[in-house]
């Protein structure tokens, strides 16, 4: 814990300096053995994303047995429904190559302007160095090592091995077995190791060591491996649109991809709700335009009456429709849930006026 407090704050300091690219008015670190919470103010709140990105891909780099997770997190938590965020899932079998596809898609997003506040989550973002151990034939014919002694010696090499339990009074303390530090591949495969032949070889000797880079943890949806994407919808257009742009976006650009590698994509959050509340408003209307239908053919006693009272209804819709496309000339209006509210009430004026016009 020490050994990280002092590589954090050293890579911390060159933030606090004017000229930094990504400056930030002041940092909180806390420190304790197997924990670290590190909480940082940038100076231009709009570069937060950058903020994020930057963490991940520089401050926690090359830090050996940690697996870290960066997030903007609220100092004070409200629910509140104008925090919206779009989480687009995608899903597929091979999890590097839907890493791959999710940060084009990110990419796609920012050059094509649909949104500035695009990020994929730590479940896939946190790309933390992973060594594969693979023993080698030649630790158990020539130096009588076997898997699980050799699984038992990086175990106390690396995260530690356990050894058992001492008991002082009513206390209870763990007793693991560690090696020495070590900071990067070449040292790990020069760590020494006593073999039961009675020689001391590198470990190296003993295993293939092959450093890769994979997500701290594995989100799953539905059971399917998922890189999520976290969208922040510009203020100045509607979730709808934010949303048929996402889809027009994957549908042209990344559908062979999405072909080859068996691979498909689904909303959350946000956009999720969004969709649920456009069907069940669907849903709604149409319920309401049959009973409609039937309140008024047995208030007027004919089927023509009611069916005159209704034809108002496409003639309303149109007449809105053309005003929205007019008016998004002066100002950018999109279709959303608020406009379709809209919609229904004007429509029940127009109702209205049918009904008088009838019934006189």
């Amino acid at each position: 814990s020490e050994y990280i407090a002092e590589v954090l704050i050293e890579r911390l300091s060159p933030y606090l300096e004017e000229g930094a690219t990504i400056p930030i008015r002041t940092y909180n670190l806390v420190v304790s053995p197997g924990f670290a919470f590190l909480v940082a103010y940038p100076t231009n709140p709009k570069q937060m994303d950058a903020l994020i990105q930057d963490f991940q891909q520089h401050l926690f780099a090359e830090i050996p047995e940690i697996a870290v997770y960066v997030a903007q997190e609220p100092m004070i938590r409200f629910r509140s429904s104008d925090a919206e965020q779009i989480e687009l899932n995608v899903h597929g079998d091979d999890l590097a190559r839907t890493f791959e596809i999710a940060q084009s898609i990110q990419g796609a997003i920012i050059d094509t302007g649909i949104s500035e506040g695009v990020r994929i989550s730590h479940a896939a973002a946190t790309a933390a160095p992973v060594f594969s151990v693979l023993p080698k034939g030649s630790a158990d014919r020539a130096f009588g090592f076997s898997q699980l002694e050799l699984a038992s010696v990086v175990g106390a090499y690396s995260g530690g091995l356990y050894a058992g339990e001492y008991q002082d009074g009513l206390d209870t303390y763990d007793i693991y077995l560690r090696g020495p530090r070590w900071q990067n591949q070449q040292e790990f495969g020069q760590l020494q190791v006593f073999t039961p032949s009675g020689e001391t070889v590198n470990l190296e000797t003993l295993a293939g060591i092959r450093e890769t880079r994979g997500p701290s943890n594995i989100l799953r949806v539905d059971g399917l491996s998922t890189v999520r994407l976290l969208i922040s919808p510009p203020e100045d257009q509607a979730l709808g649109a934010v949303v048929r742009s996402l889809r027009e976006l994957i549908a042209t650009r990344f559908s062979s991809e999405f072909t080859e590698a068996n691979m498909s994509a689904s909303f959350q959050g946000s956009a999720d709700e969004f969709e649920q509340a456009m069907f069940r408003i669907g849903i709604v209307v149409v319920l309401a335009l049959l009973g409609l239908g039937f309140a008024l053919t047995l208030t007027f006693g004919s089927f023509t009456s009611a069916f005159k009272i209704l034809l108002t209804l496409p003639i309303a819709i149109f007449g809105g429709a053309f005003s929205l496309w007019a008016f998004n000339f002066v100002a950018p209006v999109s279709l959303d849930i608020l406009t379709i509210m809209g919609f229904i009430i004007a429509a029940g004026l127009v109702l209205n006026n049918a009904i008088l016009i009838i019934a006189e």
